[in-house]
């Protein structure tokens, strides 16, 4: 499948078995999103995960990331979820969030899913990994990750869809690559493309999936003047603005 937001991906097929400070600062950063900003559980599962090495020389981010949310399982029980509507308590991790570009739509997002489909949503629409590192990443085969990864796409768009409901401003927040490559596409719509409007089903399937590759036109008129995919545009946006190479490194 085509990622929806071409970007430097991080390279998950790397055959070097030596692990470098960019790695273990992405590292950190997935984990930091793992834990919803708890820096001491992310560093201990970062730690965790440089110590075991890298298992293996072909996809070594993937194996790493891994081995940090297995490392995590621990803490899962700690993990404070999200209430709909209502921040996190600690503004210290939300503000560790904030350093890798999360902001209140993803992290209302993000806190809804288990820790497992967290991972798969990240290491996907953030980190740009393809179907065969994002199944390492969670230790499943590729059938059993593609059904994860989508639970975790379909609750994340309910959860920020009920957000966006109750918190209209939030849409200011972020107008990001997918809104302005549909506008794009809607604005050039000419004569009976502009007049062909999508069907919701399928716009909607099409984000649902990840918005890969190019929307049609008249999938582009649709999404334009529909407010659930407006809201689910701007959801996936608050994804990709996530870097997880914002993170500090591992302290020692």
């Amino acid at each position: 499948m085509t990622r929806a937001f071409p970007r430097p991906r991080h390279r998950d097929q790397r055959t070097a078995g030596t692990i470098n400070a960019e790695q273990a600062t992405a590292l950190q950063g997935f984990a930091l999103l793992l834990a919803l900003g708890d820096e001491a559980a992310a560093t201990r599962a970062s730690h965790a995960a440089l110590r075991a090495g890298a298992g293996g020389r072909d996809a070594l981010d993937a194996r790493l990331r891994h081995r940090a949310l297995r490392a995590l399982d621990p803490a899962w029980g700690q993990v404070p979820r999200l209430l709909r509507g209502r921040p996190l308590l600690d503004p210290e991790r939300r503000a560790a969030l904030r350093q890798l570009g999360v902001n209140d739509i993803g992290l209302e997002g993000l806190a809804s899913m288990a820790p497992a489909e967290r991972a798969a949503l990240i290491a996907s629409a953030a980190e740009g990994m393809d179907e065969a590192g994002v199944a390492r990443v969670v230790g499943l085969h590729a059938r059993f990750s593609r059904v994860l990864l989508g639970r975790a796409r379909r609750r994340y768009l309910a959860t920020t869809s009920a957000f966006l409901d109750e918190n209209p401003w939030a849409r200011r927040e972020i107008g990001g690559p997918l809104a302005r490559r549909i506008r794009r596409t809607a604005g050039r719509a000419r004569g009976a493309e502009a007049a062909a409007v999508g069907d919701h089903a399928s716009c909607w399937a099409w984000l649902a999936g990840g918005a890969g590759g190019r929307p049609s036109a008249p999938m582009s008129v649709h999404a334009t003047a529909c407010q659930a995919c407006a809201k689910a545009i701007v959801a996936l946006d608050a994804l990709h603005a996530i870097d997880t190479s914002r993170a500090d490194g591992p302290a020692p």
